[in-house]
């Protein structure tokens, strides 16, 4: 199975993540709730997928965390966001990292079918 570093922001999101994760029996490798711990971390931890949310509290956002992520690990990234927007779709999209992006809610399947698809990607 694969490593998957968890960045968002709502603690109650974050938790139900690493669960599900968990349960399918991935290895969440850490849970982190800014862009520059997902920086960190990422670079430190070499996750496999990386799941990020967009819209991150603190003065880095999602994307620009992947944009740093990106410039020194290869990792297959999911991206989350609450709101569907067209702008965002196209942020994402100049991006070479971000594999899939999903709006919540989301069910349990869906996320991890997104997961299982970024780490064949990573493969």
């Amino acid at each position: 199975m694969g490593r998957i570093l968890v960045v968002e922001d709502e603690r109650v999101s974050a938790l139900l993540m690493k669960r599900v994760l968990a349960k399918a029996g991935h290895d969440v490798v850490g849970v982190v709730s800014s862009g520059e711990e997902a920086v960190t971390t990422a670079l430190g931890l070499r996750p496999d997928v990386i799941v990020i949310d967009m819209n991150l509290s603190g003065s880095m956002d999602g994307i620009e965390a992947i944009e740093a992520i990106e410039n020194h690990l290869k990792a297959s990234v999911i991206c989350i966001s609450g709101h569907f927007e067209d702008a965002l779709l196209k942020k994402i999209g100049s991006t070479d990292s971000c594999s899939t992006y999903i709006t919540k809610p989301f069910s349990e399947d869906e996320f991890i079918m997104h997961v299982e698809t970024a780490l064949r990607q990573k493969r």
